[in-house]
């Protein structure tokens, strides 16, 4: 099972939502660059997600997380599939994002930032 937990605008009429899916986060990926702070809640791709109700660990057991979103681009995507297929194809496309100089120079930014946050706590505590 496959669940798009997102929706995008339509193209062809910009005024209505309709589910995402795999081809348009494919292009986007392949388009835009990720936002590197998804890293700090599972990196993209979480192949055993924790469930907060019963329910949800008894329908969505060996379910995979797929989600994120682009630095200047606004199109959030949070897939809930099983299909390792699909799983693979996504994780392959991030991975090459990841891979990029843009999102390795993003990457460093948000690394450069934290490390300035930790440094101006530290003066104020002491």
């Amino acid at each position: 099972m496959t669940l798009y937990e997102n929706k995008v605008f339509d193209k062809d009429r910009p005024w209505m939502e309709i589910p995402d899916t795999e081809e348009n986060i494919l292009r986007d990926l392949d388009r835009y660059t990720l936002d590197p702070a998804f890293e700090m809640y599972g990196d993209f791709v979480n192949r055993t997600p924790e469930w907060l109700t019963e329910e949800l660990q008894q329908t969505r057991a060996g379910h995979t997380m797929i989600f994120g979103n682009f630095l200047n681009c606004n199109h959030p995507f949070r897939v809930c599939t099983d299909d390792e297929g699909l799983i693979q194809r996504l994780e392959a496309a991030i991975d090459r994002n990841k891979a990029t100089p843009e999102y390795q120079a993003a990457r460093a930014r948000m690394q450069e930032k934290a490390k300035k946050g930790v440094h101006r706590q530290r003066r104020n505590e002491r």
